[in-house]
């Protein structure tokens, strides 16, 4: 999935501010297969027949110590999330996209580590609030008992491992407002893609939609396809999310004059190709 911007418009009286996120995606999941555990034993057992020092010197049970010896300035830390509103799904998806949580047991190289991996967590937590439609989400992240926006650093920590408390509010649920797509490929429509005025308002429900109608207008014979920038505006006052797709679907690829390629360079193939889907012809 393409990663998407969204600007959220916030009035307070007279002054507006905006915001933007980029959408986000977790890592994926790594397994290893039992035969290559197997394999890692096997090995083992052979090797220890020899210098015990070189055997352990791979060994990969039990490094956490020589792990941590060679971050400079280790600093570990106890990550807490609290999360209001939303559902257990939610709070879920946010304890997963944690990079504090999710690589909580490796410690951060200094204080300066730590706020980096704080700060990466902003923007991961507020793309999951996105995707879930939660467009007016509040996120406090304190180490040590102070705010990410004011600790430095170079600042003491006195407790260890250091407390990093991470506290998300939810606020309430947007729904779409006004949607917009100039054209529509045939057979598609606003309500198959899911963009209904009043169903709640889901990131990832937008970029799925630009992509159907881009694939949709392909498969109809527009290979030169243009995605223009999505704009996606959230109103604060309404709790609405106004969203105009602008997909081109280009000039339809017509078939022209049969003609051998019989010598023809790559290159010129190529030209051939694409003036056909243009409906022009190369010499013209």
């Amino acid at each position: 999935m393409a990663a998407g911007r969204i600007e959220c418009i916030a009035r307070e009286g007279d002054a507006r501010r905006s915001r933007s996120c980029t959408l986000l995606r977790p890592p994926p999941t790594i397994k290893i297969a039992s035969h290559a555990c197997a394999l890692i034993l096997a090995s083992a057992c052979v090797t220890l027949a020899g210098p015990a020092r070189a055997a352990f010197d791979w060994w990969p049970f039990g490094k956490k110590a020589d792990e941590i010896a060679q971050i400079p300035d280790p600093v570990e830390y106890e990550p807490k999330l609290t999360v209001d509103g939303g559902t257990r799904a939610v709070e879920k998806s946010l304890r997963e996209v944690s990079a504090l949580i999710d690589r909580r047991k490796t410690p951060t190289s200094g204080v300066a580590g730590l706020i980096a991996r704080a700060r990466q967590d902003v923007g991961q937590l507020t793309a999951i609030l996105y995707q879930h439609a939660y467009y007016a989400g509040q996120i406090a992240i304190t180490i040590d008992g102070k705010p990410l926006n004011a600790i430095s650093p170079f600042d003491p920590v006195a407790t260890k491992p250091v407390p990093v408390e991470i506290h998300v509010i939810t606020g309430e649920r947007f729904a779409f407002g006004k949607v917009e797509v100039p054209a529509l490929p045939r057979g598609a429509s606003l309500s198959r893609l899911g963009l209904v005025p009043g169903r709640p308002a889901d990131s990832g429900r937008i970029v799925a939609a630009e992509n159907v109608i881009a694939d949709a207008w392909r498969e109809q014979g527009h290979p030169l396809v243009t995605i223009k920038p999505r704009e996606v505006v959230a109103d604060h006052d309404t709790h609405k999310v106004d969203v105009k797709l602008d997909i081109e679907a280009g000039p339809v690829a017509r078939y022209g004059r049969d003609a051998t390629a019989a010598g023809a360079s790559f290159v010129e193939i190529q030209n051939a190709m694409l003036f056909a889907s243009l409906g022009q012809r190369p010499d013209a």
